[in-house]
């Protein structure tokens, strides 16, 4: 008897293959169960998203995403003489106070001297056209608050001693987190040793100056995933933290507390909060030749390469009768939305519409010029927030037509290792990333400093 046999042979087997059509049911009930598994598969990996729901950048690019094709603001975003306010209408407007804005800047600029107790207003005809839609009242309600300091925290001592006659070519903003008091003291003894605060306290002047950016509580993990840098999951301030961070800026006078959430999806509320208040509380910049850098604290610079870079930047803009933007860094050209859901970076279609991002500069070093960063600025009150810093500024500068500039030869992404390329950190490196620990840091400054 073969085993074919031996099988139908069996009861159950046997009260199966009487019913009428078994093999029909069997593939009915199979496929069907196979059609739910594959459905709730392509769900959670994200297939749906970018087959059924994604959207061409190219074509259909509009921020903030759905609101300006989505019936349920259709009612809010009406003129007053009954026009509803479209896409092309809005960045066109964007475009245009932004310039009105510049002017309006530059007269107050003259009348107010040293007073910066308050800034040139925006242009009417855009904060109307904001007050229409929804979104965007919400927006900024929210960038009001995040901009704002810390009740208690001292002022950075280079903007309480601000002196025009003293302003500086160079800020780099280093965005760090609550606990990382450690990486700010590398940085400190390291690249950030020469900067205008400690040189100060020598009776000397310096190029640059260094401040950090922290928020307040939160659970900040680094993009490694490492757990040592956690604060803890609490959702508002935790006081021996904030104690250090008192203490720490009585002792050096050079960090940015402001009121949002230290959490890592939060970088893009540190990246804008900080250049608010850079440019709205604490003016130490160049008027004509300055520079703002941000940096994560993870970050070595080499300051003898990033002097040449801005000396060359400088040259040529002094050749321009309306100087170039500068929105510089290691440039990706072409990324698409992370559509996977395991995925650390994982962007639904909801929040994110578009088949491609902008082409951007990794957050982690982004060099704007003054000119440059005012732009991010005026435009960061009319363009929500995105969860990524990086991709945020690109589409602030894809809207304002500001083209990015790649200098990932100088500006590196990746970890490169300092054995064997000893060279490269002397004569080209401008920022590294990849050193999460301290004492690398510290090491791998001594080194490149014994062959300098």
């Amino acid at each position: 008897m073969s085993f074919l046999q031996l099988v139908s042979q069996m009861t159950p087997v046997r009260r199966w293959l009487s019913r009428k059509n078994p093999f029909f049911v069997c593939d009915f009930y199979f496929v069907l169960v196979l059609v739910i598994f594959l459905g709730f598969a392509a769900n959670y990996v994200g297939i749906y998203d970018f087959i059924f729901f994604e959207k061409s950048f190219d074509n259909d690019f509009t921020w903030p995403p759905r609101v300006f094709d989505n019936g349920f603001y259709q009612d809010h975003q009406r003129t007053s003489d009954g026009r509803r306010i479209d896409y092309v209408e809005f960045s066109a407007s964007l475009t245009s106070s932004l310039e009105e804005w510049k002017l309006n800047s530059a007269f107050w600029k003259l009348e107010k001297e040293n007073d910066f107790s308050e800034r040139p207003a925006f242009a009417q005809g855009m904060m109307s056209m904001v007050g229409q839609i929804p979104v965007l009242r919400q927006h900024i309600k929210y960038l009001q608050f995040i901009t704002t300091p810390v009740a208690d925290m001292p002022a950075p001592t280079a903007c309480t001693l601000f002196h025009s006659s003293k302003s500086v070519g160079l800020v780099i903003l280093v965005k760090s987190a609550v606990t990382h008091s450690a990486r700010r003291e590398a940085i400190r003894k390291t690249w950030a040793a020469a900067s205008a605060h400690t040189m100060a306290k020598n009776g000397k002047e310096s190029l640059y100056q260094v401040l950090f950016v922290v928020g307040v509580g939160g659970t900040h993990t680094s993009g490694t995933g490492g757990a040592d840098v956690g604060v803890g999951p609490t959702t508002g301030f935790t006081y021996q933290y904030q104690a250090d961070l008192m203490e720490e800026q009585a002792t050096h006078g050079d960090l940015i507390q402001l009121q949002f959430l230290d959490t890592y999806f939060n970088n893009t509320a540190k990246t804008i909060a900080g250049l608010h208040y850079l440019l709205d509380k604490c003016p130490i910049l160049d008027a004509r030749n300055g520079f703002v850098f941000f940096s994560d604290d993870d970050m070595l610079l080499n300051m003898k390469n990033m002097e040449k870079l801005l000396d060359g930047i400088r040259a040529e803009r002094d050749l321009q009768s309306v100087p170039n933007d500068v929105y510089l860094g290691h440039q990706f050209p072409g990324s698409k939305p992370q559509r996977w859901r395991w995925s650390k970076w994982y962007i639904s279609t909801d929040e994110y519409p578009f088949s491609w991002y902008p082409p951007y500069i990794t957050a982690a070093a982004v060099l704007l010029s003054k000119d440059t960063a005012e732009k991010f600025f005026y435009a960061s009150h009319f363009v929500p927030l995105f969860r990524f810093d990086d991709i945020y500024l690109s589409i602030i500068a894809h809207m304002l037509q500001i083209s990015s500039q790649d200098r990932s030869d100088a500006i590196w992404f990746d970890y490169v290792p300092f054995e064997g390329n000893a060279e490269l950190y002397r004569d080209k490196m401008i920022a590294a990333h990849g050193f999460h620990q301290p004492e690398f840091m510290i090491s791998t400054y001594q080194r490149l400093i014994a062959v300098s």
